[in-house]
């Protein structure tokens, strides 16, 4: 058979990662040393591997994040006042499945918006495009809750309350 039409219709398909698989496997010299089972094994993880990336990076689009922040990227050796269980539990993003809300205040500097924007980022790493996760990923909100939220002027505090309305609306 042909390679370049199977390739064109791989593409047809919307199976670009396979497609890229195939064209990798066809010009490198050991395809022959793999069964055909494995060959097929590894165009299909590609795929899955690329249609991933792209969900992350539409994620991340949506989310129109003003840094690119990461949880690795955390400075936990700085004293800024947080307490690292309270890092430790907005870590975890055990809070967007709880449909909880976070609230970051502090003086400036501390790393409000970084923080805030790497919680970001990691949840729209973490999520699938079902969950409260990737609602809450496309756009920021600010959420007007009737409940006191305390604060504190000398460090940076986060504060975890449940949110009024369901993730996907405005709270």
């Amino acid at each position: 058979m042909l390679t370049e039409p199977l390739i064109q219709q791989l593409h047809d398909l919307r199976l670009k990662g396979m497609a890229a698989s195939l064209e990798q496997q066809l010009s490198s010299t050991n395809t022959t040393a793999r069964s055909f089972e494995e060959r097929l094994g590894l165009m299909i993880q590609h795929e899955i591997t690329e249609r991933a990336s792209y969900r992350l990076a539409q994620r991340l689009r949506w989310a129109k994040l003003p840094m690119a922040a990461c949880l690795e990227d955390l400075d936990t050796c700085t004293a800024r006042g947080v307490d690292p269980a309270q890092l430790a539990q907005l870590t975890d993003l055990a809070w967007i499945k709880q449909h909880l809300n976070v609230l970051l205040t502090g003086p400036t500097g501390v790393g409000k918006s970084y923080l805030a924007a790497a919680l970001a980022h990691a949840a729209c790493r973490g999520s699938s495009m079902n969950s409260p996760a990737t609602a809450r990923c496309r756009s920021v909100r600010r959420c007007s809750s009737s409940s006191p939220v305390p604060t504190c002027s000398c460090s940076m505090t986060s504060v975890l309350h449940p949110c009024q309305t369901r993730p996907s609306e405005t709270c």
